[in-house]
């Protein structure tokens, strides 16, 4: 149990303006006591959920999960007195009612305690460097994955079908997406600020992540790449993984080969960007060298929304390659 002889009020400065006139905050150092203490406990409730039983945490690591339940809170304490036309709300009763997943005075469903919910977001992304803090990180992960696995699946399926027969890959790079980050950015979770539950977050991230998501083998084999439903070779493909390949290029062509690959790929984004999700996804398989009949079949949509969008590419790729003379 982390008992803290004096609260940190850095952590609570920048609302005094807002808060400090807010019932039970004057004196401030007392409210902000009185805050703290609220906060500690329910951390500690957490963790025991998780199943950890004496909890040591480091005065920093405490402060950590402080700080993520304070922002939780004060944003919909500050949306509370918004709601009741600026007159004064107890922040207790705020946090009370947005524990059991309701706004102000019930007024609107958040999807889930959002106080437990930052606290299980701050526990995934823990940069444990003792073996309590390891433990903690670890129960996180663990009570995570048994409460918002089976939903993932779920979500992820609607948005692409090769997660189900690569669940065990996808799952394992979702969590390295959401709780250690990947290209030096911090895990997602880190962002989750508690505005709703975890829940309707996750379906959100998850429907981006899932959109960019290739299995390992990169789909079902048959046809290659840019081959149509019918057998035809889509004209261009073959010059893309050309102009990819810098060593193909002679030294006088590389500035116009890297004009036409910059025009064939903005042409190829602005096109997709028309398209629904759907299309989109269907569209990556196709790159890669699945058919479009079996790209269709993986994300959902009619071959015919895939072949409109090759015939569009067909004839834009002819006509940027003919450049080349």
């Amino acid at each position: 149990m982390v008992r803290w002889d004096s609260p940190p009020m850095q952590i609570f400065e920048q609302d005094r303006c807002c808060l400090g006139s807010q019932p039970g905050m004057n004196p401030w150092e007392e409210g902000c006591q009185k805050l703290c203490e609220w906060m500690t406990c329910w951390l500690m409730e957490q963790l025991r959920e998780w199943g950890i039983g004496c909890p040591k945490l480091s005065a920093e690591t405490a402060r950590g999960f402080l700080e993520r339940q304070w922002r939780c809170w004060r944003l919909h304490w500050q949306d509370a007195i918004q709601r009741n036309s600026g007159r004064q709300v107890e922040g207790l009763e705020v946090a009370e009612n947005i524990r059991r997943g309701q706004g102000y005075r019930g007024g609107g469903q958040l999807g889930g305690d959002v106080l437990a919910d930052v606290i299980l977001a701050e526990g995934c992304c823990l940069k444990a460097e003792t073996e309590a803090e390891k433990e903690i990180r670890e129960a996180a992960v663990v009570k995570f994955c048994q409460q918002y696995q089976r939903v993932c699946f779920e979500e992820a399926k609607k948005w692409h079908k090769a997660t189900q027969a690569a669940w065990e890959d996808f799952w394992n790079r979702l969590l390295t997406h959401l709780t250690i980050g990947v290209a030096g950015e911090e895990g997602k979770l880190k962002k989750f600020e508690g505005r709703s539950g975890l829940r309707p977050w996750l379906k959100t991230v998850l429907g981006r992540f899932a959109l960019n998501y290739r299995s390992p083998d990169k789909g079902p084999s048959g046809g290659g790449r840019g081959e149509a439903a019918g057998g035809k070779t889509i004209i261009g493909w073959e010059h893309l993984e050309e102009l990819q390949d810098p060593k193909s290029r002679g030294p006088d062509e590389s500035a116009m080969l890297n004009d036409l690959e910059k025009k064939a790929r903005e042409y190829l984004e602005s096109l997709l960007e028309r398209e629904s999700p759907r299309v989109q996804v269907g569209m990556k398989y196709v790159i890669e060298g699945v058919t479009l009949r079996e790209a269709a079949n993986l994300a959902g949509v009619h071959p015919g929304h895939l072949s409109r969008v090759w015939k569009q590419l067909e004839e834009k790729l002819t006509k940027i390659f003919g450049e080349r003379g």
